[in-house]
């Protein structure tokens, strides 16, 4: 499969450079660099930049808007792959501001939303990313445009799951497959990934992989082979989570080559860590070490706060399993904390409250394991209020919605009612005047 995605771009990127040297026309040129960009952007960012730069020159020269717009948020995508996370913030900075006061593109403008959440995701905060894809559904609500609506409903449910709000994320993806049409794309297989995740998350396994192999067959088939890494992943964490370890090695491999081949460094922090904690379950503390400490680095690497703290937090996880002094594990503990409140972040904030009650209980502290085990339990307490509150929002709002159908169910009624009252006028009208003949 991997084969056959490098050659399918490969030769893809050979074809349209060849269009471009037969061609003297600056709008087809400005349209081939596009393509260019995007299809170069899966295997080599820096070329990618070389050929989006390119694409905003010709854009600005012919004054092509729209163009520059998405030239520009190409530019944000691709400096998003090289975690140049400042430059991807400047370029879909400038692509919203022609999206919003040049000209009126609302799908376009879309999608440039959909990419200042994914810069955010990637920096960890969530919050942030939030506002961005909430603005994304309410220009799929208003242009009533399915597609566009799933791909948002996908991006929230996933960055509220981010959050540790689980039922916050339930919530979006019960929108999105309430208008699941069925269509193979990339939204829709983005929405049964996430939908994987969650049943993964309720330990539902078999619905899990049912929804994680739905994603990869779309994916599959429309030529995005570079996804079939993240489905890996998730095939990993669900044969770990039911102890089958070596074969979670096996796809986390498989993973781990597609995130290599594509040099996505933040995937391959993230996989690194899931490896780590895998074999630590394993009892392989030297393969968990190792795994776990690249991880961290590669997360500093790129400054994805996130995963630092993961790292962090699971690395502690290893040196409590080695008995290292209590004092070395709680510098570990405190670097994850201090990164669980600078992002705000309470599924992180829960895991490292737990650990801190264990390694104080180990060391027969009981007052200290006991507060800490009462802040772990005031933020379990905080994400279930919190859970039952969307709930309330959720009801109330599908409340107004079963109110405002029936209220336009009452108009369509009486509509027909008086068409009918014409329609029986009308006939009695036909009868006299057929009589009269």
């Amino acid at each position: 499969m991997m084969i056959a995605f490098y050659k399918q771009s490969k030769e893809r990127i050979e074809e349209l450079q060849t269009l471009l040297t037969q061609t003297e026309n600056e709008h087809r040129k400005l349209s081939l660099f596009l393509e260019l960009a995007e299809e170069k952007s899966k295997v080599n960012a820096e070329d990618a930049l070389a050929f989006a730069n390119r694409a905003c020159e010709i854009a600005s020269q012919l004054q092509q808007d729209l163009e520059l717009g998405k030239a520009l948020r190409l530019k944000a995508m691709i400096y998003t792959k090289m975690h140049d996370y400042k430059s991807a913030l400047s370029s879909a900075h400038a692509s919203n501001e022609i999206f919003t006061q040049n000209i009126k593109a609302p799908e376009e403008h879309f999608w440039t939303l959909i990419e200042f959440g994914r810069i955010y995701l990637f920096l960890g905060d969530y919050n942030k990313a939030k506002e961005y894809y909430l603005k994304t559904l309410n220009i799929a609500n208003q242009l009533d445009k399915t597609e566009l609506y799933i791909r948002s409903t996908a991006s929230l449910a996933l960055n509220s799951y981010k959050l540790g709000n689980n039922s916050e994320a339930k919530l979006y993806v019960i929108k999105g497959l309430a208008k699941d049409d069925g269509l193979e794309t990339d939204n829709h297989a983005h929405l049964y990934n996430v939908v994987g995740i969650l049943y993964s998350h309720q330990e539902i396994y078999d619905e899990a992989l049912t929804y994680y192999l739905k994603a990869n067959k779309i994916w599959d088939k429309i030529g995005m082979f570079h996804y079939c890494g993240y489905v890996f992943n998730n095939i990993a964490i669900l044969y770990q989570k039911q102890a089958e370890y070596n074969t979670a090695i096996e796809y986390y491999q498989k993973a781990l080559e597609w995130f290599k081949e594509t040099n996505n460094t933040r995937q391959t922090a993230l996989l690194l860590n899931n490896i780590g904690e895998n074999y630590l379950r394993m009892g392989d503390t030297d393969n968990a070490l190792k795994c776990l400490k690249t991880s961290l680095e590669k997360s500093i690497e790129i400054k994805d706060r996130y995963q630092e703290g993961m790292a962090l937090h699971s690395l502690a996880m290893v040196y409590m399993q080695l008995k290292k002094p209590t004092d070395y594990i709680k510098g570990f503990l405190d670097r994850a904390f201090e990164i669980s409140n600078e992002l705000n972040n309470q599924l992180l904030h829960k895991i490292v409250f737990d650990l801190y009650s264990k390694l104080h209980l180990s060391k027969r502290d009981i007052p200290e394991a006991l507060e800490y085990q009462k802040k772990y339990i005031d933020v379990k307490e905080e994400m279930y209020e919190k859970d039952i509150l969307e709930i309330q929002k959720t009801q109330e709002m599908l409340l107004k919605e079963v109110e405002y159908f029936q209220q336009e169910n009452q108009q369509i009624r009486t509509r027909l009612e008086k068409f009918e009252s014409m329609l029986s006028l009308t006939l009695e009208q036909i009868n006299l005047l057929s009589k009269k003949l």
